[in-house]
């Protein structure tokens, strides 16, 4: 008898975490990226890969700024990603979110990393 209802509460709270996992029914859409907004990450990023990898070929005694070039030049990739990810009509409103979120990381990345060129002695 005690293993029926605790089957039957594992049961319920089965089936109240999964309906927690459903996007709600009529949940809007975030707007979408700008189109200045776009371009100003898209550049930033492709700015960033560019200055970081010209040191990095001027400066061959910076591993540091080596590694940086070698591990980020994937971030102009990775932002394009999550931009068409966030765009894609497919895309329900929770993952156009996290895409966007993970866009806006992104280019705010590439941004601070221009910033700190100078400081690993990078014009």
């Amino acid at each position: 008898m005690r293993w029926a209802i605790v089957l039957g509460l594992v049961a319920a709270a089965a089936a109240c975490s999964k309906a927690e996992d459903k996007p709600a029914a009529g949940r809007a859409r975030p707007p979408a990226f700008t189109a200045e907004e776009k371009v100003r990450n898209t550049d930033a990023c492709k700015a960033y890969v560019e200055q970081v990898c010209a040191c990095a070929a001027a400066h061959p005694d910076k591993p540091e700024v080596a590694d940086a070039c070698k591990y980020d030049k994937a971030l102009p990739d990775a932002l394009a990603l999550s931009m068409t990810t966030a765009e894609n009509p497919a895309s329900n409103p929770t993952d156009v979110v996290a895409s966007q979120a993970q866009a806006r990381k992104i280019a705010t990345t590439c941004i601070e990393q221009i910033a700190r060129l100078p400081a690993l002695g990078c014009p």
